[in-house]
């Protein structure tokens, strides 16, 4: 064989496999015109604008804020951004100490628990034990009222469980609340 052709034969294999991995990994899909199956429901896309409600504990009462938040029926994402959502509400009235943001929300379906990982602390050591507990009340509202289906909340600080000298949080949190 000729170089000419190593070149053009190792440049397709190239290019192909390129193509696979990335149909593989689910970057590329393929759709014929007489395919009768119909795209997979991961694949498609059914993102609607919805009114979402916050609740938080403003002493002496609980209050509720509606916000427009797109949900995009995939429990796991709208869940870390109705978290996210009610994070930087709270930031912005300046009921939370300190800015926190969200790292990451993961979802067990068999156990049906959420999994909220904090990159910062959610509250300080020095607030009340009453403050912190409203605090986890108005997130586990939140929740409860946007997914009913789940049954209890993790709340970790960096993939670690949250440290509180007064809150147990080395296990998970009844979404049901307390309050």
């Amino acid at each position: 064989m000729r170089p000419t052709n190593y070149l053009a034969l190792g440049s397709s294999a190239l290019l192909l496999g390129l193509l696979l991995g990335a149909w593989q990994q689910g970057w590329i899909s393929f759709h014929t015109p007489w395919s009768s199956a119909a795209p997979s429901e991961n694949s498609t896309n059914h993102s609607q604008k919805r009114m979402v409600t916050l609740h938080y504990w403003q002493a002496p009462s609980w209050h509720t804020e509606t916000r427009e938040l797109l949900w995009q029926n995939r429990p796991q994402r709208d869940l870390k951004h109705l978290v996210t959502l009610w994070l930087d509400f709270l930031s912005n009235e300046q009921l939370l100490p300190q800015k926190t943001t969200l790292q990451t929300a993961l979802l067990d379906p068999q156990t049906q628990t959420l999994y909220l990982s904090f990159a910062s602390e959610l509250f300080t050591t020095q607030q009340p034990t009453y403050d912190k507990l409203m605090l986890i009340e108005g997130l586990l509202k939140t929740v409860r009222e946007h997914q009913p289906a789940l049954t209890h909340v993790q709340f970790l600080l960096q993939h670690q469980p949250l440290p509180d000298p007064q809150l147990d949080f080395t296990s998970a949190w009844p979404i049901a609340g307390f309050a």
